[in-house]
């Protein structure tokens, strides 16, 4: 009568009692269960000879090159480490984009300094911010000055111009490294970041 019967014994250990969650080569790191198996992170491997082993021989046994690569305990944040290494392993090539945009590109500046912008942040003249009428606030743009062929990459924070024929207003800094302060106003070519 004090006996559980064995579907509810095997319920409880399937649950999370010690000795279930050290019979299982895999770590739980932020409920998750992760291992490395066949050079896979996150991959769960199906049971492994090694299993059946006693605890004792598991620790002294030697390990065939095989198995190592079969199934592999992770430690805490070793996965995040996995997946951040393999985002870095290969980049797309970079492809030149074609230009969105071509026209006259002005600038507003200092007098307009913490005035909230349409996204709602404040207007900073130091910061390489611009205005387009349709972009997506947080855009990456890469302004071309074709007066004279510098670049500078904004991020679009505000609604303008509007002034028939601009298609772009760019803070102070931007218009700075552009290099057409003293005129206000040049011929742009507009591109999205790669």
């Amino acid at each position: 009568m004090g006996e559980r019967p064995a579907a509810a014994a095997a319920l409880a250990t399937s649950r999370g009692s010690r000795a279930a969650r050290h019979r299982h080569p895999h770590r739980r790191i932020g409920g998750r269960r992760l291992s490395l198996a066949a050079g896979f992170p996150g991959v769960v491997p199906s049971r492994h000879h090694s299993q059946r082993l006693p605890r004792a021989r598991q620790r002294n046994r030697r390990v065939p090159r095989a198995d190592l690569r079969k199934v592999v305990p992770l430690r805490r944040g070793a996965g995040v480490l996995l997946v951040l290494a393999a985002a870095c392993a290969h980049a797309p090539p970079q492809v030149p984009t074609a230009p969105i945009g071509e026209g006259l590109a002005s600038y507003y500046g200092g007098a307009l300094r913490a005035n909230r912008t349409a996204s709602g942040e404040r207007f900073d003249p130091d910061a390489f911010t611009a205005a387009h009428r349709t972009l997506a606030f947080g855009t990456c743009l890469r302004v071309e000055n074709l007066d004279n062929g510098r670049s500078v990459q904004v991020r679009i924070n505000d609604r303008g111009p509007f002034v028939q024929g601009r298609i772009v207003d760019v803070s102070e800094a931007a218009a700075r490294a552009l290099d057409f302060i003293q005129r206000g106003v040049t011929r742009v070519k507009l591109f999205l970041c790669a």
